[in-house]
């Protein structure tokens, strides 16, 4: 992740040493991201992932050669497999290819219909493998258990304290 992260910041600032060791310095010494990466979590699969593929995306932006398209591709898939969130990194990577200046509509079209392709591709497999395996998608039950009235209760109270927070300020004061 921290030579991702340091690739990265090269890119951005055209080589520049001090951001570079800077911005790596800043990852390395982050206690969130000590603290994510010590636990066995997908969340610094998925950080690697999307780090990897948006640099993938770069050299294809850069390039226009296809084979950085699939392989960004793919592995936006495998962040998407990782972590449901990779869903918003495709759409980014959508956004980053419409946006594209100076291609035309009809090579956008393609590359915007090849990564939705090959990007969902992986979840798909999985949710093939799952609903033949297990008979549901995501190997769960979908079961309903009610909520007790002292929940909605709470609710309630939490509501009230968003929506009017001068009633419960003046609630402090008041005398009981």
């Amino acid at each position: 992740m921290v030579l991702l992260f340091g690739v990265s910041i090269s890119r951005l600032t055209r080589g520049s040493p001090w951001y570079t060791g800077l911005g790596t310095l800043v990852l390395v010494t982050s206690y969130a991201m000590w603290d994510t990466s010590l636990y066995a979590m997908t969340e610094p699969l998925y950080m690697i992932l999307g780090l990897l593929a948006f640099l993938f995306l770069d050299n294809y932006l850069n390039s226009n050669k296809r084979a950085w398209l699939y392989a960004f591709s793919a592995i936006l898939g495998l962040a998407l497999l990782t972590r449901y969130a990779g869903g918003a990194l495709i759409l980014a990577a959508l956004l980053a290819l419409v946006v594209q200046p100076g291609q035309a509509f009809r090579k956008k079209t393609k590359d915007i219909v090849i990564l939705s392709l090959v990007a969902v591709l992986p979840l798909a497999l999985w949710t093939i493998r799952n609903i033949l395996l297990a008979d549901t998608a995501t190997n769960r039950y979908l079961e309903f258990s009610s909520i007790p009235a002292e929940e909605w209760l709470n609710l309630k109270n939490l509501a009230v304290g968003w929506l009017l927070p001068v009633l419960k300020i003046s609630e402090v004061n008041s005398p009981r």
